[in-house]
């Protein structure tokens, strides 16, 4: 009646695949969700609260990095019939994905501190309210996730004009597209940086993000890299030319996209990290 093995599935079947939104890391520093759901800005001092409405250099870096999350994804938005003790229904908001990552990181862009809150969607837009503002944003293209690919982008067209492609994945296949981060360091390279100065584009941000991502993965929480593109009247033209011709392809039609969605994923800017728990 004892028990006199223990086996150990590392394929996740055995968890309830239930993710949640922990820590991230910008360029500026790194931040994380307390126990009693504040954001907050991790300091050599202790915990900081987050204000995107202050001035603060990170805060833009921030804002950057949660509309990637709150844009580029497969999540839809579904509204369920709630009935309160007073006989009074309510449409109550929930978010639908074949994938728990992406629900997690939606939920966190529209944490009260970040305000990025998906609305509604459909096959062609996306609605966010931010700050309490309703804004609309033009799906232009999804460039779905896969194991070969192991990332996801979203080509989308802002209100104001501006097209981005956000981007999103394992660090092994973002990292190499990602430009001024500086080369990968040396094997035998055991220089290590001062954590409490931020390192600037094209020095030791390749360094600060490889800390990051194997400090987080030794706390047991799932990283994706986050990254964009910001394109030009031009490149928009080509890439809606292109796009179209590999979509409407007779023969060849996966590859064709694969191969035009590798040009288009290069030279990106990088965000940040997410770390999520299962």
């Amino acid at each position: 009646g004892q028990v006199e093995h223990l086996f150990v599935d590392k394929t996740g079947t055995l968890t309830e695949n239930n993710m949640v939104f922990r820590r991230c890391s910008v360029p500026l520093g790194r931040c994380k969700v307390e126990a009693d759901g504040r954001f907050v800005a991790e300091t050599a001092s202790g915990p900081v609260p987050i204000k995107l409405d202050t001035p603060d250099p990170i805060n833009a870096q921030l804002r950057d990095f949660f509309t990637c999350l709150a844009l580029c994804h497969s999540v839809w938005v579904d509204k369920d019939a709630v009935t309160d003790d007073e006989g009074h229904v309510h449409r109550r908001k929930r978010y639908v994905s074949m994938s728990p990552d992406e629900e997690a990181l939606v939920h966190a862009a529209a944490i009260p501190q970040i305000g990025l809150v998906l609305e509604r969607r459909s096959t062609t837009v996306m609605d966010l309210s931010i700050d309490g503002q309703r804004t609309r944003h033009k799906i232009i293209h999804l460039m779905e996730f896969d194991s070969v690919r192991m990332h996801s982008s979203m080509l989308v067209g802002h209100p104001d004009g501006r097209v981005v492609l956000y981007s999103k994945g394992a660090d092994a296949t973002m990292l190499p597209r990602v430009r001024n981060i500086g080369p990968p360091p040396a094997e035998d390279d055991d220089e290590t940086d001062d954590e409490d100065v931020p390192p600037t584009p094209g020095t030791g941000l390749r360094r600060q993000i490889l800390r990051d991502l194997e400090t987080f993965s030794e706390s047991g929480l799932r990283t994706l890299v986050i990254a964009k593109r910001e394109l030009s009247a031009l490149e928009v033209e080509q890439a809606r030319e292109m796009l179209q011709e590999a979509s409407t392809s007779l023969t060849d039609r996966a590859q064709r996209l694969s191969a035009v969605y590798e040009k288009l994923e290069q030279d990106l800017d990088y965000l940040g990290v997410t770390a999520a728990e299962d």
